[in-house]
């Protein structure tokens, strides 16, 4: 019964140990598999001749290109200023300074429709602000008609109360059922014409509101008009000097054709250089050995890949359960 007992103890503190054994024998594989199957020397020799054939590439084609690129910065102003040139003189001024105009008077009649709505908003509002302060008085007044009934009513007859007297239904002159039903009937309509004011209210405010929005958004709009109509004035004004400096629609077109011709030839001319770059640095990494050179760090790569992977299967962890139980046992026997 004992042993049976000790077996069971041992083998969980053996089952207890195995993580420990597990990270350590793991952080071996790991470094063993990149010693075995290692790349680093064959990486840095490809570095290196990727640096090279980059270096004759540059020796052989950045001169060109280097000329081709002032070409071209050279030439990309004139085209711009050109073309500039060209859309003023093709530009209808008087068309467009008529409509900005239209548009700027359309603005104008907005704003005095807004302006004098803004106005009715702000008049009614106070009327009906008034008409709420009239209903708060009228309020009070039935209120302290109410609270002096009451005070009547339970007031001694000695002090022209009615305390201890019958109040009738009706009556002329003293207090009655029905004139307090009738002063709270009409507090209570008092009630409702305050709760409707209270509500116009808000939604004048609401109104007052979306008008200010609507102004600001037509002095926005003004504003923008007002710039468009000084650029295009601007515009005008330089096509006007553009004109006294000799500068035709024809003559322009002209220029500008001749300038798209020679940027086309140059771009054309830099994407062939391009071409024949990539062409030299394929062939000369292929001279160099350097494709084959790619192929065996990535055959190495899937060979460590492949032998990393292989510490999962159930296998490969029975071998180390196995093997930690052994060196487990031998390390515990004298214990």
């Amino acid at each position: 019964m004992l042993k049976w007992f000790s077996k069971i103890i041992r083998d969980a503190r053996i089952d207890m140990d195995f993580p420990r054994f597990e990270k350590s024998h793991h952080s071996r594989f790991v470094l063993d598999a990149y010693e075995r199957y290692s790349c680093a020397d064959m990486e840095g020799e490809l570095t290196a001749l990727k640096k090279k054939v980059q270096a004759e590439a540059d020796a052989k084609f950045n001169a060109d290109r280097d000329l081709l690129c002032r070409e071209i910065g050279w030439l990309e102003p004139k085209v711009h200023r050109t073309r500039g040139l060209l859309y003023l003189l093709q530009r209808n001024f008087r068309a467009e300074l008529d409509g900005m105009y239209e548009e700027k008077a359309a603005i104008y009649e907005e704003r005095q429709r807004l302006t004098s709505a803004k106005a009715k908003a702000f008049d009614d509002l106070a009327e009906l602000k008034s008409e709420k302060d009239d209903l708060h008085q009228e309020r009070r007044r039935y209120q302290d008609e109410i609270e002096s009934w009451y005070a009547e009513a339970d007031r001694s007859p000695w002090l022209m109360g009615q305390k201890g007297r019958e109040i009738p239904q009706h009556s002329y002159f003293k207090i009655s059922h029905s004139s307090l039903e009738a002063a709270k009937s009409n507090r209570q309509e008092v009630f409702e014409k305050l709760s409707e004011v209270t509500a116009s209210i808000s939604d004048s405010h609401a109104q007052i509101g979306a008008l200010k929005q609507r102004l600001q958004e037509n002095r926005d709009s003004l504003e923008k008009v007002k710039q468009r109509i000084l650029k295009a004035k601007s515009d005008r004004d330089e096509c006007i000097r553009a004109k006294k400096e000799g500068n035709t629609l024809a003559d322009l077109q002209a220029e500008l054709d001749c300038y798209s011709q020679q940027m086309t030839k140059m771009l054309n001319a830099m994407n062939s250089l391009n071409s024949q770059r990539e062409q030299f640095v394929v062939a000369t990494e292929s001279l160099y050995q350097v494709p084959a050179l790619q192929q065996k760090i990535e055959a190495l790569v899937e060979q460590r890949v492949a032998h990393l992977r292989a510490y999962d299967l159930p296998e490969q962890k029975a071998e180390r359960i196995a093997m930690h139980r052994q060196q487990w046992l031998a390390a515990h026997s004298k214990t």
